[in-house]
C-alpha cells in the first residue's frame, strides 16, 4: 500500500508519472485543503506531535490478508460485471478521450466495488458500490482529448458524465 502527496504547483525536479505507471495505482483520492477550523487544530497540535516510534499497529499483515480474502468472496452478479465493462468501454470509445481505462482499470473497479460491498456488510455488489468506486479508480487512468478537455475540463468530470449516461442494471432480488 502506498500513500503519497502530489503538489500540483511546484514540480521543479519532480515529474508526472507516465500513464503506464499511473495505471498501476488502484485508486486515487484527492482530499483537497483542510477546512479553516481543522487547519487551526493542525497548528494547535504542531508542538504536541506523537513520537512515531510509539505508535503500535492495529492490524497485522495476517489481519489485512484475511480481510482481503473475505472481501474477495463478495459475489458479483453477471449484470454488475457487464455494467462495469460498459463503463470501461465508454471511456475507450469516445471522441473526448485520447486514452481510456485499461483492463487493469476494469479489474480495480471490480475489486474496489467488492471491497465497498464488504465494508458495508453485504456479501454482494450493488450498482451503488460501482458508482462509489468509479470516481476513485478511473479518472487517473484517462487522458482527455483536446475536445474532451474543452468539454469536461477534467477526467473527474468526464467520469461523472459517463456514470450518468451508463444505464444502471436492475439486480434487485437477484443477488
Amino acid at each position: 500500500m502506498t500513500f503519497a502527496t502530489q503538489n500540483p504547483i511546484e514540480n521543479f525536479g519532480t515529474y508526472h508519472l507516465p500513464e503506464a505507471q499511473m495505471d498501476r495505482f488502484a485508486i486515487k483520492i484527492s482530499m483537497g485543503y483542510l477546512e479553516p477550523a481543522d487547519e487551526v487544530k493542525l497548528l494547535d497540535n504542531i508542538d504536541n506531535q506523537v513520537d512515531l516510534h510509539s505508535i503500535q499497529p492495529i492490524f497485522s499483515i495476517e489481519d489485512v490478508l484475511n480481510l482481503q480474502a473475505q472481501a474477495q468472496k463478495t459475489s458479483v452478479h453477471p449484470l454488475i460485471k457487464e455494467y462495469i465493462i460498459s463503463i470501461i468501454t465508454a471511456t475507450r470509445n469516445n471522441e473526448n478521450v485520447k486514452l481510456g481505462a485499461s483492463p487493469r482499470g476494469s479489474i480495480d473497479l471490480f475489486n474496489l466495488s467488492k471491497s465497498v460491498a464488504f465494508i458495508m456488510g453485504r456479501s454482494f455488489v450493488t450498482p451503488d458500490d460501482v458508482l462509489l468506486s468509479a470516481p476513485m479508480t478511473l479518472p487517473h487512468r484517462i487522458i482527455l482529448s483536446p475536445k474532451g478537455k474543452g468539454t469536461y475540463q477534467t477526467s473527474e468530470n468526464f467520469v461523472k458524465e459517463i456514470m450518468k449516461a451508463t444505464p444502471i442494471p436492475n439486480v434487485d432480488g437477484l443477488n
